[in-house]
């Protein structure tokens, strides 16, 4: 198959082809690649929607105006909070699923020693 030609000096043309076993190994890495990141994609979207459909009816209606909508609303930190740990949760079973790097985390230390201990042994997997 011809895909170009080339001149290299005095006159000399080559024709350059379609080099198969390069290109169509290449190619399929990408399609296996791009298949993959689906499914990551749409595991994620199911557990979401499964943390959606736990919450109650007002918790949701909250989090859609103010994320679907973007409408200006006095934040619930209750909520915000859920929300926040609930991403982190399916980031990291994800990333345990699929053998990912996990992503270092900071840690927020408040006042709260006994708190913080016991926020440092879920983050570890102690508890």
């Amino acid at each position: 198959m011809h895909t170009r030609t080339e001149e290299f000096g005095a006159g000399v043309l080559v024709t350059v082809g379609f080099r198969q076993e390069k290109e169509v190994v290449l190619f399929v890495d990408c399609l296996a690649n791009i298949q993959r990141g689906i499914e990551v994609k749409e595991k994620k979207l199911r557990y979401f929607n499964d943390y959606l459909q736990s919450l109650t009816p007002g918790q949701r209606e909250y989090l859609f105006k103010r994320y679907r909508r973007g409408l200006k609303m006095p934040a619930r930190e209750d909520v915000e909070t859920a929300l926040n740990e609930e991403i982190n949760e399916i980031e990291d079973a994800i990333q345990f699923m699929y053998g990912f790097n996990p992503e270092p985390r900071e840690y927020d230390a408040t006042g709260n020693a006994k708190a913080n201990f016991q926020e440092m042994l879920m983050v570890l997997g102690v508890k």
